[in-house]
C-alpha cells in the first residue's frame, strides 16, 4: 500500500505530528529555547484559541501566559487602527512566496498602551498537510518605529526650512530691488530737475532716507541671522538705562513715523530702569517692535511705547511694551510671528526675521518676549529683560 503523502506542505506551514520517539534532551532545549526568545510566540487552534504563548508574552504585553491560554486571540489583540480586521484571513490572501504573512502591526498591552510590532502568522499543519491552526511570531520595534518616526519629521522640518530659504532668497531680491528701484529713480529726478520746488525736493529726499534705512535694516538682519546661526554674534555688555535707548529707537523712527502719519507716544518711567546687556541690541528690539507698529498703523493714529519695572516671583524685571492700532494678530499667528522667516498673511511685508532676531537678542538675557494683547483695535508686544536692581 502507497503510505506517500499525496499532498505537498502547505508552504510555510509547520508540520506537527508523530516524528517518532525523540530523546526527552531534545525536548528539553526546544522548550528551553522558546522560553528564553525576545520574541513573544503565540500558537492558536483553528478557532484562534490559544493553545501556547511564551513568556516574552509579559515582557511585551504584560500579561501572563496564564492569563491567555484557553481564551481567544480576539480577547488581547482586538481590531484597532493599523491592524486587518481578520489576520488569518489576511494571511490566506497576502501571504508571501514562503506562505508566511508579515506585517507591522499595532498591539495594545495589558495597560491600555500600544506598541509597533513586527508579526509573522503562518499556518499550522500535520503530516498530512491537514490544518491544526496558527503561529504568531511578534517582535517589538517600536524604538525603529519612533526613530522612523523622529527621521520622518526630521525630514519634513529639513524640506520646510529648505522652502522657506528659497521663499527667503526671493524675498530678500525683492526686497532689496523696490528700495533701490526706488532710490535711483528719485536720484535721477533730484539730479535732472533743478528748478523743483524746495518742498518737493524735500519730500522725495525723506523718501530716499526712508529707503536707505529700510535697506540698512534689512541687511543688518541678514548679517545677524548669520551670526546667529554660526554662534558668533558679539555682545558689548554694560549697565545703561533701557529708558534712553528706547528714546533713542524712537528718534531713529522719527522719518518713518512722520511719513506714514503716524505719531509715537513715549510713556518711559521717571527714573532709570538699569539693565544689563548689549545697549545697541536692546536698541535693536526697540526699533524692530517700533517700525513694525508704525508699519501696521493707520494714518493718524498713535503707536505707544512704556518702559516700566514688575516685580516677578521676586525678581524686578524690565518691561517694554509696545501698542499698535492695527488690525490685531491672529490667536494662531501670536507665537509664530517669532519664528524665522514667517510673514502673516494679511501683512506680506519686511523680511520676516526682526522679531526672530528680536526674540533671540531677549533669550540670551534671560527674558521674554511675546504678545501681550491682541484684537481689532489693535496690538501689545512686551519683552522683560532682568535688571540690576535687587527685590526688597
Amino acid at each position: 500500500m502507497n503510505t506517500e503523502n499525496k499532498h505537498p506542505p502547505h508552504p510555510g506551514s509547520v508540520p506537527l505530528g508523530k516524528t517518532g520517539k525523540e530523546s526527552s534532551e531534545r525536548k528539553d532545549l526546544l522548550a528551553l529555547s522558546l522560553e528564553n526568545l525576545s520574541e513573544m510566540i503565540l500558537v492558536t487552534d483553528l478557532e484562534h484559541r490559544i493553545v501556547y504563548v511564551n513568556p516574552a508574552v509579559r515582557t511585551l504585553l504584560g500579561y501572563g501566559p496564564e492569563e491567555m491560554i484557553g481564551r481567544k486571540a480576539a480577547d488581547f489583540f482586538p481590531g484597532i487602527s493599523g491592524n486587518p480586521p481578520d489576520l488569518a484571513r489576511e494571511m490566506v490572501r497576502n501571504h508571501g512566496p514562503d506562505g508566511t504573512w508579515r506585517g507591522e502591526i499595532l498591539n495594545r498591552k495589558k495597560d491600555g498602551s500600544t506598541i509597533d510590532v513586527l508579526l509573522s502568522l503562518s499556518e499550522l499543519r500535520d503530516s498530512q498537510d491537514r490544518p491544526l491552526g496558527y503561529v504568531g511570531v511578534t517582535r517589538d520595534i517600536t524604538a525603529r518605529k519612533k526613530i522612523e518616526r523622529e527621521l520622518k519629521r526630521a525630514n519634513q522640518r529639513l524640506r520646510r526650512l529648505d522652502r522657506q530659504k528659497s521663499d527667503y532668497l526671493s524675498l530678500v531680491s525683492h526686497e532689496l530691488r523696490t528700495p533701490l528701484t526706488s532710490l535711483r529713480s528719485f536720484a535721477e529726478i533730484l539730479l535732472e530737475d533743478e528748478t523743483m520746488a524746495e518742498e518737493r525736493r524735500r519730500e522725495f529726499l525723506s523718501i530716499i532716507r526712508e529707503d536707505t534705512d529700510r535697506l540698512t535694516r534689512l541687511i543688518n538682519n541678514v548679517l545677524d541671522l548669520g551670526r546667529i546661526e554660526a554662534g558668533t554674534m558679539r555682545w558689548e555688555e554694560e549697565v545703561f538705562s533701557l529708558a534712553d535707548r528706547v528714546d533713542k529707537a524712537i528718534r531713529t523712527l522719527k522719518g518713518l513715523a512722520l511719513s506714514r502719519q503716524v505719531s509715537i507716544e513715549p510713556a518711559l518711567a521717571d527714573d532709570p530702569v538699569l539693565v544689563f546687556a548689549d545697549p545697541d541690541r536692546i536698541q535693536q528690539v526697540a526699533i524692530n517692535l517700533l517700525s513694525n507698529a508704525v508699519a501696521v498703523s493707520p494714518p493718524g493714529e498713535t503707536v505707544r511705547v512704556e518702559v516700566s519695572r514688575v516685580k516677578e516671583d521676586g525678581e524686578i524685571r524690565a518691561r517694554v511694551a509696545v501698542t499698535d492700532r492695527g488690525g490685531g494678530i491672529a490667536a494662531a499667528d501670536r507665537e509664530k510671528i517669532f519664528e524665522k522667516f514667517y510673514r502673516q498673511e494679511k501683512r506680506k511685508r519686511g523680511s520676516g526675521l526682526g522679531l526672530f532676531i528680536s526674540r533671540e537678542i531677549v533669550h540670551h538675557y534671560g527674558g521674554t518676549i511675546g504678545v501681550a494683547e491682541s484684537s481689532p483695535r489693535g496690538t501689545t508686544v512686551s519683552f522683560f529683560i532682568p535688571t540690576t536692581e535687587r527685590a526688597g
